[in-house]
């Protein structure tokens, strides 16, 4: 969470209000509901992407809120 926080600070100066929370739950429904409830403009997702086809760019979490996401969602691939 701490690394969360920082990264919010950051991200603050330059976006206006950004949250950080931890809750429980599927992945997908999760992100996409606590979107909703707090009125998200954006979604931002890391990105692992663990899946062996290479035309797999995604993980399937970021794939999966992409898909169904009613707002913009920006995934960051993380560098292997």
């Amino acid at each position: 969470m701490e690394k969360l926080r920082e990264l919010a600070s950051c991200l603050g100066a330059h976006c206006g209000n950004v949250q950080t929370r931890l809750e429980e739950g599927g992945p997908v429904s999760t992100i996409l509901r606590v979107a909703k409830e707090i009125g998200a403009s954006l979604i931002v997702l890391g990105a692992l992407g663990h899946r062996r086809l290479p035309e797999k760019l995604l993980g399937g979490v970021a794939e999966s809120v992409v898909n169904h996401s009613e707002i913009p969602v920006l995934v960051l691939r993380a560098r292997p």
